[in-house]
């Protein structure tokens, strides 16, 4: 039950990390040992993961009821299970997850039922201690105060303790204090140099003043941040060369390398913290203004983060950006941040930056959450995610789009990075020698932006070369041109989205060995004709060039296409393909009409976003399931 349809109530709720809360109804009532299902605490064991539950409660789907067998006892085994190491036994990808088959499969030892009960009653004792010293510790500080506390009395001191959590996940252990843009430029000039300091680039000769104003104006140029977002994910910048030491390339033109969304906490990508950065307003009438801190990749200041001490709203942090942005500080090197993120120690939200002309919507403020789509609130775990390194690199080189179509940087949200990176990595650890063609569905409900999902996991498969051809499957030729569009509007390069006129056009951009005809849209119709056509125009080695490639198949609304005679002809055309789907209304046995669910057809739901997800996050309408009798005493629903 997700939070929004939850009656409250005094029987505890269970999930993966132990009660989460306390609801109406009870499905219980006896001892039982809960182990953990799923969630990242399986392999990081920042908590147990091996509990007991007794009376009446409900457990959710994310945990897994035990009932032991006569002469064992469930103190022993749930400590015996508590030691072991489970990251063993993860079965999962982007997050860990421990599936039925190998929990029956993990080996206790058990001695006699009287020993089973003094070492599980040993262990009990140790847990009250345990519980008895929090609470006493909680107590503590409540009455003194404490960094470790949730909330802060000072923004000061909230600034601090974050710069140290950030530290701890992936960013640089020193601070830039109250920078300058100017203090900034040089920063990044030293970066620069440093990884381009090699004979064909920078030739060991710093760069000047004058080369570093030449790549400033280009960003000024620039001036949006859809614009600034191909510059950072450009990969290199052009400029020429003023120093007169490097006498090999004076007055010649080099190209620079600024950033890699590929080098992932690895290779020549630097992270740096700046406290306190201070802003020159455009206009003379505003004074000088701080931030509180930006988040540099590379030098590059990508992410600017507003605080608030406890008790004060999250939506202040959001107007001091809107304020700062009305005052024009984000220009000059300041133009390069792309997300902007609000934050108390209880909330945060984050949202991409409209640039100078654009409008600040809270409509696209976005909460955080785990892979269960549950928020985070708490300002730690949103160091330790949202704002950690790989994840904050992630964001910018992969999961902000650059819309073309209408002209606004966009940031995915939360449920869309898991879905996409579940994909791709299902794609990265795949035997293709193996015929298994089941890679997956998506069940992510209508509205939730399921076209830049699909798009955004092709992209990253066809980044990390795992596949060959990345195909979006359509069930009909009108839908095909109107993804052609978004996909393109979404694409770094609209060319790097390839469209099918006819099945010959589809068979030469299947066989062809060009990068540019990776990411390829087609129907349903056609694909399912490729064999047949080969055939007739005797194209069999065409066939046989085609079968051997890694190819990846994504079906849009994957529940109307896939129960026909076609999908099945696709995929005894390409035994060796990989499918996933994509859809807001999945087929399972209860609602099938045919012989096939949607997990016979694509296998396991690798993620979920559902209806009520969608309505508690604003992201899809709600509804108001209320009959009213019409004027001619008909029943209709609004």
């Amino acid at each position: 039950m997700t939070e929004n349809i939850r009656e409250k109530g005094p029987y505890p709720y269970y999930g993966a990390s132990g009660i989460v809360d306390y609801v109406a109804g009870y499905i219980f009532d006896e001892e039982l040992v809960l182990l953990s299902e799923d969630g990242a605490n399986i392999t990081d064991r920042n908590y147990p993961v091996c509990f007991l539950a007794s009376g009446k409660y409900w457990v959710n789907n994310h945990a897994h009821v035990l009932k032991t067998k006569e002469g064992i006892d469930n103190n022993f085994i749930c400590n015996s299970l508590e030691c072991k190491d489970f990251s063993i036994y993860n079965t999962g990808m982007a997050m860990p997850k421990l599936n039925q088959d190998i929990c029956k499969k993990i080996p206790v030892d058990f001695p006699t039922y009287d020993e089973q009960e003094k070492i599980g009653n040993y262990f009990r004792n140790i847990d009250y201690f345990i519980t008895l010293h929090q609470c006493k510790q909680k107590t503590l500080f409540f009455m003194i105060g404490s960094d470790n506390m949730i909330g802060f009395d000072k923004e000061s001191e909230f600034e601090k303790a974050l710069i140290r959590e950030l530290q701890k996940n992936g960013w640089d252990k020193k601070v830039l204090h109250h920078p300058t843009e100017a203090d900034l430029i040089d920063n990044w000039a030293h970066i620069l140099f440093e990884n381009n300091r090699d004979i064909d680039r920078l030739n060991e000769c710093e760069l000047v003043p004058e080369e570093m104003e030449q790549l400033v104006n280009q960003i000024k140029n620039l001036k949006t941040p859809l614009a600034l977002n191909d510059f950072i994910n450009g990969k290199t910048v052009a400029i020429t060369r003023k120093n007169p030491e490097d006498t090999l390339h004076y007055n010649k033109e080099v190209s620079l390398k600024i950033y890699d969304r590929m080098e992932i906490a690895a290779g020549q990508s630097r992270y740096q913290i700046a406290e306190q950065p201070e802003f020159s307003c455009r206009k003379g009438i505003y004074p000088k203004r701080r931030g509180d801190l930006m988040l540099l990749i590379n030098g590059m200041p990508v992410f600017h983060i507003e605080l608030k001490r406890s008790g004060v709203d999250v939506a202040e942090a959001c107007h001091q950006i809107d304020l700062y942005a009305r005052e024009q500080v984000f220009t000059g090197i300041f133009s390069l941040v792309q997300v902007f993120v609000a934050m108390n120690p209880q909330k945060t939200l984050y949202y991409a930056n409209p640039g100078p002309e654009g409008n600040f919507n809270p409509g696209f403020y976005f909460h955080w959450e785990n892979f269960n789509n549950d928020i985070v609130d708490d300002w730690r775990e949103i160091a330790h995610t949202l704002l950690s390194i790989p994840m904050a690199h992630q964001l910018i080189g992969f999961y902000t789009v650059a819309d073309d179509a209408d002209g606004i940087l966009k940031v995915m949200r939360s449920y869309q990075y898991y879905a996409a990176n579940k994909i791709s990595d299902t794609v990265s650890k795949h035997n293709w020698k193996e015929q298994n063609q089941l890679g997956g569905y998506i069940w992510h409900t209508t509205g939730s932006g399921k076209t830049m999902t699909s798009f955004k996991s092709a992209q990253l498969i066809a980044a990390s070369k795992d596949a060959d051809k990345v195909i979006f499957l359509m069930d009909r030729v009108e839908l095909q041109t109107q993804s052609i569009k978004e996909y393109r509007a979404f694409a770094d390069d609209a060319d790097d989205v390839q469209d099918t006129e006819d099945t010959i056009t589809l068979i030469s951009k299947l066989k062809s060995k060009d990068p540019a005809n990776t990411l390829i849209v087609t129907s349903i119709q056609k694909m399912s004709n490729i064999k047949e056509d080969a055939h007739a125009k005797s194209r069999s080695r065409d066939l046989e060039t085609m079968q051997s490639k890694r190819i990846v198949f994504i079906v849009d609304e994957c529940h109307r296409s896939t129960f026909g005679d076609m999908l099945c002809t696709i995929k005894k055309t390409f035994p060796r393909a990989l499918f996933f789907g994509f859809t807001g209304t999945p087929v399972f046995t209860e609602n099938q009409k045919n012989l096939n669910t949607t997990a016979d057809i694509f296998g396991d739901e690798l993620h979920r976003y559902s209806l009520a997800d969608g309505i508690r996050d604003k992201n899809v309408l709600g509804f108001d399931p209320t009959m009213v009798m019409g004027k001619r005493k008909i029943n209709r629903w609004i």
